[in-house]
């Protein structure tokens, strides 16, 4: 109507129509239709879909540490020659835990399907897989190795190998390692099994040790001394004993107890986890680690009796910062391969007799 009107009056100035009107713009057949912007043309998207091998090498290290072992030997390694390259550099195996025998498992289960072989393998033949798989990880870290793990199985030619290739090693666990005598190996079924012997002589050849942990694994009062001299860094001792080593003679738990003392002073953290120990050793070891910040005495049972004295309880405390006591709880196993100097452990429950001074 604006534009009739216009016309009719002779005006030369056309109103503009508004905005409200709908207007129908059509394209020419000839003229194609703008299309959808491509992501990959986009230099924004080109940064954000950038190629992982253009990251740097420290980058993609600090990534693959992330990873388990299991994964990196199975499949990182698999991705390209970049990162099979980056798989293969010592920096990445210096922290190794072998103690996941369900992972072990499935990696020979697989190493056999490709071979197409489905009997099930046997003991010895798990044990001399596992026993390369410790020395494949050994060779990777090319002596560059800081803290090594070693669960439910070992003998003495593997710990040969990992000191004679390993003299950097800081931290040492071995967990359900059966040590001892052949008599005593034997007659348990424990096969093969580590002697005490194979043990002192992989002492005598970590002069950087700091961390010895033993957990179900039997060490001698010989093998203490020799740890205590052959390693002077050594700064954190765990010696966990089985429910069937408890019928030990209290006497000679002391005589370890004294090795410790003598050999071990600076020792800050010791645990003692089912230990026959009695309060002789223990009030030897507090006269002789003046270090010691962490004590640990769960399930020591010749201990309850004479912890029952407050003085005795209260001197412990005085020279000790953290004290677990024999009635403490076991429910929360705490694992000690989370890191040097055993964080984890200070962050735990502290014991209900426990206080600072």
């Amino acid at each position: 109507m604006d534009f009739r009107r216009a016309l009719l009056k002779g005006s030369n100035r056309v109103p503009v129509p508004s905005p409200s009107l709908k207007t129908n713009h059509r394209q020419p057949r000839n003229q194609t239709r703008s299309s959808k912007p491509n992501l990959l043309k986009d230099p924004k998207a080109e940064q954000n879909n950038r190629d992982w091998q253009d990251l740097p090498p420290d980058l993609m290290l600090s990534i693959l540490q992330r990873l388990h072992w299991y994964d990196v030997v199975m499949n990182a390694k698999k991705v390209c020659k970049y990162w099979l390259t980056l798989c293969k550099d010592p920096a990445l195996w210096r922290i190794v835990d072998i103690r996941d025998d369900i992972l072990l498992k499935k990696l020979w289960e697989k190493k056999k399907s490709v071979q197409h072989n489905k009997a099930k393998p046997s003991d010895q033949e798990l044990e001399k897989f596992y026993q390369k798989m410790s020395m494949l990880v050994v060779d990777l870290s090319r002596g560059n190795l800081l803290q090594l793990c070693i669960q439910n199985h070992g003998s003495d030619y593997l710990l040969q190998y990992i000191y004679h290739r390993s003299s950097q090693l800081k931290c040492l666990q071995l967990e359900n390692c059966f040590v001892g005598d052949y008599y005593y190996c034997y007659t348990r079924g424990y096969n093969p099994y580590i002697s005490s012997e194979g043990l002192i002589q992989m002492l005598k050849n970590l002069p950087l040790l700091e961390e010895l942990h033993l957990f179900y694994t039997r060490i001698s009062g010989e093998g203490i001394e020799v740890a205590g001299r052959c390693c002077p860094n050594l700064k954190s001792f765990t010696w966990t004993t089985r429910q069937d080593n408890r019928d030990i003679p209290p006497e000679e738990c002391d005589e370890e107890a004294l090795a410790i003392a003598e050999n071990m002073p600076g020792l800050q953290h010791l645990q003692l986890i089912g230990n026959g120990i009695t309060i002789t050793g223990i009030m030897a070891i507090i006269n002789s680690c003046h270090d010691l910040e962490y004590l640990d005495l769960r399930q020591c049972c010749c201990l309850w009796e004479a912890l029952e004295d407050p003085s005795v309880e209260k001197k412990l405390c005085q020279q000790i910062k953290h004290v677990r006591f024999p009635e403490d709880s076991l429910q929360r196993r705490i694992d000690v391969y989370d890191g040097l100097f055993y964080s984890d452990y200070y962050s735990d429950l502290p014991s209900p007799r426990s206080f600072q001074v």
